[in-house]
């Protein structure tokens, strides 16, 4: 039982072939980030921003059930002609590839997060590329209160689940961590 919870154990140069294989690095779009980030986001690892809510350490994305798709083309289209149609072809394409799920809770992020993991398992060639959880505090703060070991359980396991998924599934996950100042 035990085994089979557990991740195999690799040795040096497996890991390295992995990393030289399977892994890559995603552009932000945004020179600055990618520069910060060393070339971008990193494939197989979780990426954690944190920062006051609403202070533009997410250039787009929102907790709350406020997705906002606008935000988006606003941001693809800030250093180009408005009237240029290759512009148009982008928007629709990177729209077209973004899917976005509401989640108000550690539970329900655990149940996406089995069913993403399931659904990886189950494909071949399957394209998903990027996972961004905003915010994860906002879902885990909830639970942590009262001093039980019961939420930094929940904390532990969406971590692991995180981490499984991004290695496994060579996928980069951005975690944000909004801030109260």
């Amino acid at each position: 039982m035990i085994e089979s919870q557990c991740r195999p154990l690799f040795n040096g140069l497996e890991l390295l072939e992995d990393a030289q294989l399977n892994k890559c690095i995603l552009s932000t779009g945004c020179e600055r980030i990618d520069l910060l980030l060393q070339g971008g986001l990193r494939v197989g690892h979780v990426t954690e921003l944190a920062g006051p809510s609403s202070s533009g350490t997410v250039m787009y994305f929102d907790s709350g059930n406020s997705f906002s798709p606008k935000r988006i083309v606003q941001f693809l289209t800030q250093e180009s002609d408005p009237a240029n149609t290759e512009v148009d072809e982008i928007v629709q394409r990177v729209m077209s590839s973004i899917v976005c799920y509401s989640i108000f809770d550690i539970f329900t992020l655990l149940d996406m997060l089995h069913q993403l993991m399931n659904y990886l398992k189950s494909q071949i060639g399957c394209h998903v590329r990027m996972l961004i959880i905003d915010s994860l505090s906002s879902l885990i703060a909830p639970v942590l209160g009262g001093g039980g070991a019961h939420g930094h359980a929940l904390m532990v396991t969406a971590g692991f689940l995180l981490k499984e998924l991004a290695h496994e599934h060579n996928l980069s996950i951005v975690v944000t961590i909004a801030l109260a100042l």
